[in-house]
């Protein structure tokens, strides 16, 4: 068999060399190098079949299918011979496949079903650069499939750029191939849009205006999603002979691959297209691409863990890939419609979907395999923490972990099943009550129920779609999951326990509609909107589908179905359960406490708590203290802690704590919080004396270091005594009358003279007459000035005309002549 002259090609003997002596292969070569189409051909002519078969992921459907074709065609073959596939619902293979290309979660599929992949000798991650969830889980199983069980397991990693070097670090032993493929020049020019809705009507225009000026190649235009492809082919009008063909996942087999042939001779073709066109794919003809540089993309909400699709600009990796689809053919020419300073603006590189996805069924996953944290494997990128616990905390919801995280039964029977975690645990908990309380039809109604919710309704009331049946299509994956449960027959379905059904899928969604609004507090903590009448005023609901609030809240409700209560209890009463309850209430600004049924987060009742242990009430009151701006310390409470901190800084021998306001509040629970035993308002907390608690963070012997090095008093050379001032933002200061400082030539200061104060010298009056950190420089020079004014103003007081020399005193201008 010969394999087609493509740019990979070049790298094939040393390839060859590879596989013999390694069994951790890179291969980096750029879109239409030949990747996915012809090295697949020369690993089927240079591997022992009789050593297994070949794994090839392929994260895109359509593109799966349209590689499985292209190869078998080349072989001559039809596919599921020498070449096959594997992907949810439509399998192709057969007794002689030796290649199988599967598609996301099948992978996974696969390797818990046997552990050590015993029937294949090679896996390959095709299109490693998008950075897909399901190939990072997909490497990291593989890479402890050989670490642990099968050393002689060939993985061969292929992308499209390697800029990342991460791959390299994970794998070093790995074998790196570089192929620098070949495509053809393409001129990029930048047309700026000023706003998104405009895109659509500019790439409208400038299509009009390529074909009218002659533009003979097929034209390809990116476009985030369906809505706006079915937007732009409506302000298309093109000649006939000008073919537009829309492509994007929910389309028939048929659409898509009328979409990426050829078009008849004498026609032209423009592909309206979302992602699924950026890489793998061969549309043929395409000699011009028009980029929104937008695509739809699923951002989940920190808070609450909810999903919604949000249209983002994509990164300039990604960008570089949707160019080179007009250079493949020949010379071609590429229209970015944002301008070129804003193209400098965008990320560099995709940010990798572990850290941005729903870890749910990751996480079950992982678990099926005995892991129960993320540091126990191999990552490229390791998965977000807290999505990660999110993942873990739905999952122990539904009893799928226990509370070490590690896999039940239950969640074994989920992970088997080939559904989402969530859709999983519906239809295998209802098939559990079903038998429980004999609620017949009550698995019949869950599986109908997977179907509905894979329909892309905007907003309903699921009860009634549930009621309007399903379609042929929808039936026939109707059925595949009654067989998949082992059962049959069309029982009546039970639509009042449409919600109890629901709820087994989202437990932490069962949502409580607030004081007859359409506000709602949903059971996992957060609050949505949904509009109340879609669902006849319901009081509880459960939420399916809950997206971005456009009004900037935690979500709006899209599609849900009505609870009745009755059947929580009825049912699944472990749900339901007291808890003490004492926490801080901001709006009372005191310590309320009480015990709550509750579900989940939803109080169905409440009950006075009279017996409040310590421990919750500190806990109460720490939160009260987190919930001020500040903690309210005095002036005298304040001086202090800026004395401690000037103390540390000038003298590090005294060993004191740090007394920063930040550390003070970090600390709280350390110095403050076991002396609040009386406390329960703000207004107490606000009266409280911090000055004693302060202190006794410092022993005694500290205290006293510190008093003797920065003491609170000054003792003037009168013998009066002038209270020293500290203050975070200048140094310590005194007030003092001039005459109680006279023959003083020196500074004052403290720490051990390493700080002169601020001398502040008033008036007889108290007024403010000179501020100075140089005394002996004040006598010297501008006292003149002062003693000139202050005789007219103050002629019985004392105004020597030698104050260095003179004699400090509290007395008047009269004792001291008579003294004299």
């Amino acid at each position: 068999m010969g394999c087609p002259v493509l740019p990979i090609s070049e790298i094939f003997p040393s390839l060859k060399q590879a596989l013999n002596q390694q069994t951790q292969i890179i291969i980096e070569a750029p879109t239409g190098a030949g990747k996915s189409t012809h090295l697949p051909l020369f690993l089927l002519s240079e591997l022992d079949s009789n050593l297994g078969k070949i794994l090839l992921l392929e994260p895109r459907r359509l593109a799966a299918r349209s590689i499985a074709h292209y190869l078998a065609e080349q072989l001559g073959e039809k596919v599921g011979e020498k070449v096959g596939y594997r992907m949810r619902g439509d399998t192709k293979v057969g007794p002689d496949t030796q290649l199988e290309i599967v598609t996301e979660g099948v992978l996974t599929r696969l390797i818990q079903a046997d552990p050590e992949l015993a029937d294949y000798q090679m896996v390959i991650f095709d299109e490693f650069h998008e950075r897909n969830l399901h190939g990072d889980l997909g490497l990291a199983l593989v890479l402890d499939i050989q670490q642990g069980l099968r050393e002689d397991l060939r993985l061969m990693v292929m992308s499209a750029t390697l800029e990342n070097q991460s791959l390299l670090a994970l794998i070093p032993d790995a074998k790196c191939l570089t192929s620098a493929g070949r495509m053809y020049p393409v001129n990029c020019e930048y047309v700026g849009v000023t706003a998104r809705h405009q895109v659509s009507s500019a790439i409208a225009n400038l299509v009009h205006r390529l074909i009218a000026e002659g533009e003979s190649g097929n034209l390809l235009v990116f476009l985030p999603g369906q809505r706006e492809i079915s937007q732009l082919a409506q302000l298309l009008a093109l000649p006939r002979h000008v073919l537009v063909c829309p492509l994007y996942g929910a389309l028939t087999l048929n659409e898509q691959r009328q979409a990426i042939a050829a078009p008849p001779s004498g026609q032209q073709k423009v592909v309206l297209a979302t992602n699924i066109a950026e890489t793998s794919l061969t549309i043929e003809g395409i000699t011009v691409v028009i980029d929104s540089l937008l695509e739809r993309r699923l951002i989940l909400n920190n808070k609450t863990g909810i999903g919604s699709l949000q249209t983002r600009y994509i990164s300039q990796g990604s960008a570089k890939q949707r160019l080179g689809r007009a250079g493949r053919l020949a010379p071609g020419k590429c229209f970015r419609m944002i301008s070129q300073e804003q193209f400098g603006t965008l990320d560099k590189h995709l940010t990798p979907e572990i850290l941005a996805a729903d870890l749910t069924a990751t996480v079950l996953e992982l678990a099926a395999w005995g892991v129960t944290e993320p540091e126990q494997m191999q990552w490229l990128t390791a998965p977000n923490a807290a999505r990660w616990q999110m993942g873990v905390n739905v999952l122990q919801e539904m009893a799928a972990l226990d509370g070490q995280g590690k896999i039940t039964s239950h969640g074994k029977a989920m992970a088997a099943f080939s559904a989402p975690p969530r859709i999983a645990n519906m239809l295998l908990a209802a098939q559990q009550l079903e038998r429980e309380y004999t609620l017949t039809g009550l698995t019949h109604l869950a599986a109908n129920t997977m179907v509905i919710l894979q329909r892309q309704t905007r907003q309903s009331n699921l009860e009634v779609e549930c009621q309007q049946g399903l379609t042929a299509a929808e039936n026939k994956l109707y059925q595949q999951a009654l067989q998949q449960l082992g059962l049959s027959g069309k029982p009546a379905l039970p639509l009042e326990y449409i919600g109890l059904v629901l709820a087994l899928a989202f437990p932490d969604r069962i949502a409580t509609r607030r004081s007859h609004s359409d506000a709602w507090l949903l059971s996992g903590g957060f609050a949505a909107q949904g509009e109340s009448s879609l669902w006849h005023n319901a009081k509880f609901i459960v939420v399916a589908d809950i997206g971005a609030d456009p009004r900037g809240g935690d979500g709006q409700i899209y599609r849900a179905a009505a609870l009745d209560i009755k059947h929580i209890e009825a049912y699944l009463g472990h749900w339901l359960q007291w808890h003490d309850s004492v926490i801080w209430h901001k709006q009372k600004q005191q310590i309320v406490a009480e015990r709550q049924y509750r579900l989940g987060k939803i109080v169905l009742q409440r009950q006075p708590l009279n017996d409040v242990k310590p421990a919750q009430k500190q806990q109460a009151l720490l939160q009260g203290l987190f919930s001020l701006d500040k903690l309210p310390f005095s002036e005298a409470a304040l001086s202090f802690i800026h004395k401690v901190n000037t103390a540390r800084q000038l003298l590090p021998e005294l060993s004191l704590p740090d007394y920063t306001l930040a550390t003070l509040e970090r600390e709280v629970e350390l110095w403050l919080v076991p002396y609040l035993g009386n406390i329960k308002s703000l207004q107490q907390l606000q009266q409280l004396d911090y000055l004693p608690l302060l202190k006794q963070r410092l022993d005694w012997p500290q205290q006293q270091a510190l008093d003797s090095a920065l003491p609170n008093y000054y003792v003037t050379p009168a013998g009066s005594q002038a209270r020293i001032c500290y203050d975070a933002d200048k140094p310590p200061q005194i007030e003092v009358k001039m005459q109680h400082m006279f023959g003083l030539n020196e500074t004052p200061s403290v720490a051990k003279g390493r700080l002169a104060l601020t001398v502040l010298l008033l008036s007889p009056a108290g007024r403010p007459l000179q501020t100075t950190q140089d005394l002996a420089g004040f006598w010297q020079g501008s006292y003149q000035a002062v003693q000139k004014e202050m005789k007219g103003r103050y002629p019985k007081h004392f105004w020597p005309d030698d104050p260095a020399n003179a004699i400090a005193t509290t007395k008047t201008k009269k004792y001291m002549d008579v003294k004299n």
